[in-house]
């Protein structure tokens, strides 16, 4: 360093102006402290400074904080001064720091000792103040958090711990001044220093063991458990919130060390969305979980006090509340039929030969308010969850298992056992006489022990019944199928609305919901062709209908289930279409919403005056609160709910319902549409490319050529562009070309018609339209009176459906597929809501106007509409969602 006097080294910058030569300390955009070297004026106001990695900044004097003596200094000095500085030994701050802070004479207010300058303590640490000494205490200062701090406060350098000022011209000092820490001032910065230190060090350790998680096998990756019991579970705690919650739902610490966790592992953007893949990733979570579920506040577990609760309601069973009227009905033989994998029973079926000569058809359902009261842990439990939930792997129960597939379940005898040693369960048995007709003549609702004899599945069962009476194994099945059957004719008699659409089964091995391809079996399964489960369906209805006749000559509060008589089409229209999906789905759409209420109301597809569910209060809340207040009436008891208290739980209830996900329609209730949708898409996305046979629905939005079809090799239901007006019945070939698992949406391309009667009938129409039409233009243009009056022309039309909108055909529009995709939803969400299973339908003709491009009507399609009268129903969508849909075959 040169010479200078003490005034002449440390004159501030602001000043005394910069030149070109000088070394300077200054700072850009309020980042650390750079050395860099003075070049030249840049303009009247700034100077143009070149730093240590040949970068050239605009800086004004006021910048620079601070200026080293001496001049004409060159780029080489520049990088020797920032070697010197790099190689700085830090712990020489520590022993001037000792000595400063044994001077006696200044301090307070956490410092010690008088305060010192900058040449000052550059003696202090190198015996000598010279310029390079001066830079390289500054550097040690900038990095310095523990041993010295300013002395006089001014502007915050980039949040460091120090502070730079230049003191007022004329007060008798120059420069910059550092006073030492007190030794207490001096522990504390270093216990902060420290626990940044092993907080970088955690994160460090984080971020390796994440990468080796992620580099590890699927079946070896540590689990939630794992990871939560592990130094790192605050951190998967929080990524887990976050997954759930979302940014604002989570609360800010969590949001904060989730996002940290996040970065760590290379996630910057749109953290949330990622968070659930990436604890997949780690092994803390399952690629394919309920998320929709999960974020809507289902619990796939119980927590400690519920479970703890059921396990001492099994193991000390309470004193039974109906012990004095419980009937012994252990005579009867039970048939249980169930799906097979079913663990929860909840009914069973029999039936008895009465001394008169008639028979008592009995539907005896499981009986858990025996062993709980209103109010109760786990009662309390149940009415939040409001229902078991039943997913392609598995289910989200409504009670502990202890409780669901023990002492409430209708259980048989051990495999291999006796069906004698089944154990005698509690039930609620609504025994039932028929008259001739199959109208209910008479009932009675009674407490009682059953013995399960026979636990069949429906496939078992569907085999016995179709042997007949001659052939079964099982002679009271039959009796109760025939009996069923005369029910069933009963309620069709009386106006009954059947809908016969199949059901898709879907199927996912739990083991697969961490694989990136699950395996997936979806199956189609149709009520009405297994006589089973018409039979168990018919004896539901009646044990309902007993109980709503119960409450309603009582005027007990109950929870009833109606339904407002829908606007049938007309039966020539209904007449006209395939008996079967194509009539189940015009007739669904017909469907009001179905209410519950606190007293009776018909139920207008049922065909009955009252109706009431009880026939699952394992799987339904709602079943048991019918139970405890007919029990309640069985033992002459006001009723434990009132009809306001009943009204305001199944309105709690049902918002509940809605939370978890709105039902994909009243046949099943109990499966949520998001979790299904999405496993339809992922089923999807694994098929990219792969063709279907579908069948004609109905057409969803005639206008823009949507229509309902129905996949038929796997049950589902969906919805595609045509570029026709299509009528219900027809058959086509599609294929899959796009699929979005988190939307659950995927889209289908129209590859081409499957032949049936249908299209050879309307081919056949409009060849014969188009015949009739050419001849009675060419009479027109032949006439020699005529004159150009009688002729007529027709645009586009032809025998085969027009090409142009069909598949991924037709003009484009810049619109994002979610806008239509949102639109279709919307509109199905709207059929929900005005009818449990549909909404209005309407009679029109069909097939005019443009298409996707294709100009004109075509006469085929219009022939067709006007021969079946096809049932189309409309919908506000936006324009440039229907354009989008026209130029595109979307689901």
């Amino acid at each position: 360093g040169g010479a200078a006097p003490r005034a002449a080294k440390n004159a501030g910058a602001s000043a005394a102006g910069l030149s070109p030569g000088q070394l300077v300390a200054f700072s850009k955009d309020g980042k650390a402290q750079m050395l860099g070297l003075v070049t030249a004026p840049n303009g009247k106001a700034q100077w143009f400074v070149v730093d240590t990695r040949g970068h050239k900044s605009s800086v004004p004097p006021k910048a620079a904080s601070l200026v080293l003596p001496g001049g004409s200094y060159t780029p080489d000095d520049l990088e020797r001064f920032a070697a010197a500085a790099a190689g700085a030994d830090a712990s020489l701050l520590e022993i001037a720091w000792a000595i400063a802070a044994e001077d006696d004479s200044g301090g307070g207010g956490g410092t010690a000792g008088a305060a010192l300058s900058l040449p000052e303590l550059a003696a202090l640490l190198y015996d000598a103040d010279g310029a390079m000494e001066q830079w390289t205490t500054f550097w040690l200062l900038q990095q310095d958090r523990v041993y010295f701090k300013q002395s006089v406060r001014g502007a915050a350098d980039g949040g460091r711990g120090w502070e730079i000022a230049w003191l007022e011209a004329g007060s008798g000092k120059s420069g910059l001044a550092y006073q030492a820490r007190s030794p207490d001032a001096v522990k504390a910065a270093q216990e902060v220093l420290e626990q940044e230190r092993r907080k970088e060090e955690e994160r460090a350790a984080f971020a390796a063991a994440a990468a080796a998680a992620r580099g590890t096998a699927a079946g070896d990756k540590p689990g939630w458990e794992a990871w939560v019991a592990g130094p790192f579970g605050a951190r998967v705690k929080a990524i887990k919130e976050l997954a759930l919650s979302g940014l604002h739902g989570c609360s800010a610490a969590a949001a904060e060390l989730a996002k940290d966790s996040l970065a760590l592992l290379g996630v910057k953007s749109d953290p949330p969305a990622l968070a659930w893949a990436l604890l997949a990733d780690l092994g803390a979570a399952r690629l394919h979980d309920p998320l929709p579920l999960l974020r809507a506040g289902a619990r796939l577990d119980f927590e400690a006090d519920v479970e703890a609760a059921a396990q001492a309601i099994a193991a000390a069973p309470p004193p039974d509340p109906d012990a004095a009227m419980r009937r012994d009905l252990t005579h009867l033989r039970v048939f249980t039929v169930d799906d097979a994998g079913t663990t929860e029973v909840d009914d069973g079926l029999s039936i008895e030969q009465l001394p008169s000569g008639d028979v008592k058809l009995w539907v005896h359902v499981a009986d858990p308010t025996r062993w709980l009261q209103p109010g109760s842990v786990v009662d309390a439990e149940a009415r939040a969850r409001t229902r078991t939930l039943y997913l392609p792997f598995g289910s989200i129960p409504m009670f502990p298992a202890v409780l669901a597939e023990g002492a409430f379940s209708l259980r048989a005898a051990e495999d291999g056992a006796d069906a004698a040693s089944a154990p005698a369960c509690c039930a609620l048995s609504v025994g039932a006489t028929l008259a001739g007709d199959g109208s209910l003549s008479g009932y009675e609702v009674v407490p009682s022990f059953v013995k399960v004899t026979n636990r069949l599945t429906y496939d078992e069962a569907d085999a016995d019944i179709a042997l007949g009476p001659e052939g079964c194994a099982h002679e009271d099945l039959q009796s109760i199928y025939q009996a069923a059957r005369l029910r069933k004719a009963w309620r069709a008699a009386r106006g009954a609305i059947d809908i016969d659409l199949p059901e898709a089964k879907f199927e996912v091995p739990s083991e697969d919901l961490a694989s990136a391809r699950p395996s997936i079996t979806i199956t189609p399964l149709s009520q009405w062709e297994s006589a089973a489960r018409v039979m168990v369906a018919e004896l539901m209805i009646l044990a309902g209908e007993a109980a709503g006749d119960f409450g309603r000559r009582r005027g007990l509060p109950l929870p009833f289930r109606g339904q407002e008589a829908p606007l049938l089409p007309d039966e020539a229209v209904l007449a006209a279409l395939p008996d079967g999906p194509c009539r189940g789905y015009a007739l669904r759409r017909c469907m009001t919403r179905s209410v519950m209420e606190p007293a009776a109301v018909p139920h207008a597809s049922l065909a009955l005056d009252a109706y009431v569910q009880v026939t699952s209060p394992i799987r339904r809340y709602s079943d048991m609160l019918a139970h405890w207040n007919i029990k309640a009436a069985l033992r002459e008891e006001a009723p434990p709910f009132g009809a306001a208290q009943l009204a305001s739980i199944l309105a709690a209830a049902g918002e509940t319902g809605r939370e978890l996900g709105r039902a994909e329609n009243e046949a099943h209730p109990h499966r949520p549409a998001q979790t299904y949708k999405y496993w339809a898409a992922e089923f999807m996305r694994q098929r990219l490319g792969e063709s279907f046979e579908a069948t004609v629905l109905g057409m969803f939005r005639p206008e823009a050529g949507l229509a309902a079809i129905l996949l038929e090799p796997l049950g589902l239901e969906t919805i595609t562009k045509l570029p026709w007006t299509a009528a219900p019945g027809e058959r086509i070939l599609v294929s899959v070309v796009d699929s979005d698992t988190s939307s659950g949406f995927y889209r289908l391309s129209f590859e081409g018609e499957l032949d049936s009667p249908l299209r050879r009938e309307r081919l056949a129409a409009a060849e014969a339209a188009e015949a009739a039409a050419a001849a009675a233009a060419e009479e027109a243009l032949g006439s020699e009176e005529g004159g150009s009056s009688g002729g007529w022309e027709m645009a586009g039309s032809s025998s085969e459906p027009s090409s142009g909108g069909g598949g991924e055909g037709g003009s484009e529009v810049d619109s994002e597929m979610e806008a239509i995709w949102a639109a279709v939803e919307a509109k199905q969400q709207q059929d929900d809501e005005q009818g449990g299973e549909g909404g209005e339908i309407n009679g029109s003709g069909g097939g005019a106007g443009e298409r996707g491009g294709a100009k004109g009507s075509t006469v085929a399609a219009a022939a067709a509409a006007a021969a079946v009268g096809l049932l189309a129903t409309a919908a506000d969508v936006s324009a440039a969602a229907l354009d989008h849909a026209v130029a595109h075959g979307l689901t």
